[in-house]
């Protein structure tokens, strides 16, 4: 039998978050199996990637101050003006919005080129 193929950095980010198709998700989980390192070090992973998620949750479901909810209706006006229909997400409350294509390509964030 031959050892799997060692995942990539990106492949491990890609194997926390879900975001691999099944197959190559059964081959790292192979890999994990036969290199006791490699599942300790994505299990520290995992359990920092959880703890972060909940922190983060907790900051998302609070409400913006009242003392800067000015600050951001301005800044949705002032984006309106200048990029018009840019208020696809004027409904939802800001700190609350929803990355709606969870599967979009990373670069696009990097390069902040995200909606």
């Amino acid at each position: 039998m031959t050892r799997p193929e060692a995942p990539s950095d990106l492949e491990l980010q890609d194997y926390l978050d879900n975001r691999l198709s099944a197959r190559r998700a059964f081959e790292i989980e192979a890999y994990l199996m036969a290199n006791t390192s490699a599942a300790l070090r994505i299990r520290v992973l995992k359990d920092q990637d959880e703890r972060l998620r909940a922190l983060g949750r907790k900051v998302i479901e609070e409400s913006i101050p009242r003392r800067f909810q000015a600050i951001v209706d301005t800044a949705r006006l002032e984006r309106d003006r200048v990029e018009p229909g840019s208020n696809d997400h004027e409904s939802e409350p800001v700190g609350k919005c929803q990355n709606k294509n969870k599967g979009e390509d990373r670069t696009r964030w990097n390069r902040g080129q995200h909606t």
